[in-house]
């Protein structure tokens, strides 16, 4: 009979261990799991912490129905692909599972992937460096039109670049275009003084905006009454849009064709009685 009653409190006290409170080192957890130091204090060599799987990349790829806040030290990144789960598995170190794929665990200061110059932002779990391209333009670009366009010209000469960190972005003098890495929200900033050889009025005056060049049309655009031929006047376009890795876009203008041959032209330098400088500006950069 006594060896029945320690087998029933045997059984009863490791039943309180596995739904109760579990403690390594210590017998009054404070946690679900409580892990005490064996030696908290002092000089001892010997290692204390905790060790989470290590595996390599193909192995966190292979894995399915993966929970969310799973824990892992991938150690080697020469099998597999950066693709699918493991699209962020770019380098040894320490990922959790969360929004069906692993994230990167890395402070917001210093990290090695945080080198390159921008804005750093956190979108879907990762702390990155937004995309971001600045231009200015390095003389004068003028469109004629003969006829009413049915699309929008390159803007050339758009190729002094203040930056462009994903190094996706190409101007000569006569065409521009750029590419953005991922799918996301990006702000677009276009500033643009130009001038038109032709008057128009109420909504027919040029156009300047962001081309899509693989659908062929305007993904963004402004235009403005133009009320006295041969005048300056400054076009500016915000806005945020959805952009995709893809397409290729580029920045674009149209004069608005009234009769006979019209020019408009983008002027690089501002001038004027209070001085002058560098006016026509482009920009790209990533929100989320």
């Amino acid at each position: 009979m006594k060896n029945n009653k320690l087998l029933i409190v045997t059984f009863t006290l490791v039943s309180s261990m596995i739904f109760g409170q579990v403690g390594i080192n210590t017998s009054t957890p404070q946690a679900t799991l409580d892990v005490v130091a064996k030696v908290p204090t002092g000089s001892a060599a010997n290692v204390d912490g905790i060790l989470v799987p290590r595996i390599d990349r193909q192995r966190a790829q292979s894995m399915s129905s993966v929970p969310v806040s799973t824990l892992v030290y991938v150690n080697n990144i020469g099998t597999g692909t950066a693709t699918g789960t493991t699209v962020n598995i770019d380098k040894v170190g320490f990922y959790y599972f969360e929004n069906g794929i692993w994230q990167k665990m890395q402070p917001i200061n210093g990290p090695s992937d945080l080198t390159s110059a921008g804005t750093v932002i956190y979108t879907n779990g990762r702390t990155i460096v937004a995309q971001e391209i600045t231009a200015l333009m390095s003389d004068d670009f003028s469109i004629t039109a003969t006829s009413a366009p049915t699309v929008g010209s390159y803007i050339g000469n758009l190729n002094v670049e203040i930056i462009d960190n994903e190094n996706s972005y190409t101007s000569t003098a006569t065409w521009n275009n750029f590419r953005v890495k991922e799918n996301g929200v990006y702000s677009i900033i276009m500033n643009l003084q130009l001038t038109d050889t032709k008057a128009s009025v109420g909504s027919l005056g040029p156009v300047i905006g962001l081309w899509d060049d693989v659908s062929n049309q305007w993904v963004a655009r402004v235009n403005d009454g133009y009320p006295t031929a041969g005048r300056l006047q400054t076009y500016t376009l915000i806005t945020s849009i959805n952009l995709r890795n893809d397409r290729t876009y580029s920045f674009r203008a149209s004069p608005h064709f009234n009769n006979g041959t019209e020019t408009l032209t983008i002027k690089a330098i501002n001038t004027g009685s209070t001085g002058s400088g560098p006016i026509s500006q482009v920009s790209v950069r990533r929100l989320k």
